[in-house]
């Protein structure tokens, strides 16, 4: 079945508030509350919601005011109601539509007494809030909603070199600025030629936003979160795109990596927003070309931001969105290259027992983790399976089939992982890399094939 599309999205976090002293009443002090908005849709101007969180349950409602004025009309009260509890901060949430939607001064008022328990003011950019705070932006509805926007029909399947694959690198450099990330390089794009299939010699880019690290020594060290952005193209017009069920002749690669693209927009305006705790530097990267052979990863290890040496840790999400048919699992690549990663995976694992994490006995190629393995560089590669997924390169991965639970968890373990990996004394620099053979990870052989070299993995129960 072909999944809706929808012509334009907006979707972010869209401000951070400002607290102000409260007056009158019980009050909760500003410093112990964060505020928040968040599921903004710039195609809906006229909607958002607005999240708070608290160290103490409330009964409240917000009212929106223009500034100086007083809570006195009852039409301009909205009801904060319990959206989630996680470690001990109780967060709510009040949707705001219509003219409510365009003031820019609120108060939370305690619904028994009147009196009010915070007031505050929303401003730019994103930024400020708690790690924990930060973990309950992660919506499976923001994801469903992008990864519908970047699996259209228009975008031909986002092979690399082409005009369409250049559309969702403007998407994403555009979402980049909007959480105040910035430029790696001079600019967003790096550049490289595409060597193999329909596009080659064309030009094609990987985007690569940079978040500095809050300590000024760790912050001159680099964690990596990527995701390929490419897929397959078309069956004319493409590379390893084949027919699959109600075919239409195009590979929209929901799953591959569509999946691992959305997440990562997700992290990345969660990193953003948590970027105070981040004491590394970690740099935000979407990959192209992967289906073609790595070219967009091998391409930056060839060509890196700062020295090679100073990556110490790289995250990959490359399919996630099978879950559900991989038993409820995620598969966590990679973790014998460190025992950082791999007691990290296994900690962070037990934080959502509904899904089981999968471990493999080596490293494998087949996705852009391989790029920086064989360079000496651990990682982890979270994934949910080749085998489970009978639409795998073929016209029918849509994004309807997405198993958004599955994608929820693997982008949260990923973020968790980004966090932990920038402050940890386990991971180090290792300034003049070797690139021995005894320093490999991956063979190179491994490392040069793409995404349609995903074998079955062997793994440990």
């Amino acid at each position: 079945m072909t999944p809706r599309r929808i012509s334009t999205i907006g979707l972010s976090v869209v401000a951070l508030a400002s607290c102000y002293p409260s007056q009158g009443g019980s009050k909760l002090k500003s410093r112990s509350s964060d505020v928040f908005v968040a599921l903004g849709d710039t195609s809906k101007p006229s909607e958002k919601t607005i999240m708070v969180s608290f160290p103490t349950k409330i009964d409240a409602d917000i009212c929106v005011v223009k500034r100086g004025e007083s809570c006195s009309s009852p039409s301009k009260k909205v009801p904060l109601e319990k959206s989630l509890e996680s470690q001990g901060r109780f967060i709510y949430q009040a949707k705001l539509t219509g003219h409510l939607s365009t003031f820019s001064d609120y108060v939370v008022l305690n619904r028994a007494s009147g009196t009010s328990a915070l007031k505050f003011r929303l401003k730019n950019p994103t930024s400020g809030l708690s790690v924990d705070t930060s973990l309950a932006l992660f919506s499976k509805d923001i994801m469903n909603e992008e990864l519908m926007f970047i699996t259209q029909d228009k975008f031909a399947g986002r092979l690399a070199g082409t005009k369409e694959n250049e559309l969702i690198a403007d998407f994403l450099i555009g979402e980049l600025k909007r959480y105040d990330i910035k430029p790696a390089f001079g600019d967003y794009r790096q550049n490289f030629q595409v060597t193999v299939g329909p596009t080659q010699g064309k030009t094609s880019s990987n985007i690569i936003g940079l978040i500095e690290g809050s300590d000024p020594t760790l912050k001159n060290e680099y964690v990596v979160i990527g995701a390929h952005m490419d897929h397959a193209g078309t069956t004319s017009r493409g590379y390893t795109c084949s027919s699959g069920p109600g075919n239409d002749g195009i590979c929209n690669g929901a799953d591959d990596n569509g999946s691992g693209a959305v997440a990562l927009l997700s992290i990345a305006r969660s990193l953003s927003a948590a970027r105070q705790s981040l004491k590394r530097s970690v740099l935000v990267m979407w990959f192209s070309g992967e289906e073609e052979g790595l070219l967009g990863s091998r391409h930056y290890v060839a060509n890196p931001a700062v020295p090679l040496g100073k990556h110490v840790f790289m995250i990959n999400l490359d399919m996630i969105g099978y879950a559900k048919t991989f038993g409820n699992a995620i598969a966590a690549i990679g973790t014998t290259t460190s025992k950082w990663g791999d007691s990290t995976a296994k900690t962070l694992g037990q934080k959502y027992p509904s899904h089981k994490l999968k471990f493999t006995s080596k490293v494998e190629g087949g996705s852009d983790h391989a790029s920086f393995m064989n360079k000496g560089i651990p990682g982890i590669f979270f994934h949910t399976g080749v085998s489970n997924n009978p639409h795998y390169h073929k016209t029918s991965d849509h994004a309807d089939l997405i198993d958004f639970d599955g994608m929820l968890i693997a982008a949260k373990l990923a973020f968790e992982t980004v966090v932990a990996a920038s402050s940890t004394n386990e991971l180090a620099a290792r300034n003049g890399l070797s690139l021995a053979e005894s320093d490999k990870f991956v063979s190179d052989a491994d490392a040069t094939k793409g995404c349609h070299y995903l074998m079955d993995y062997k793994y440990i129960d």
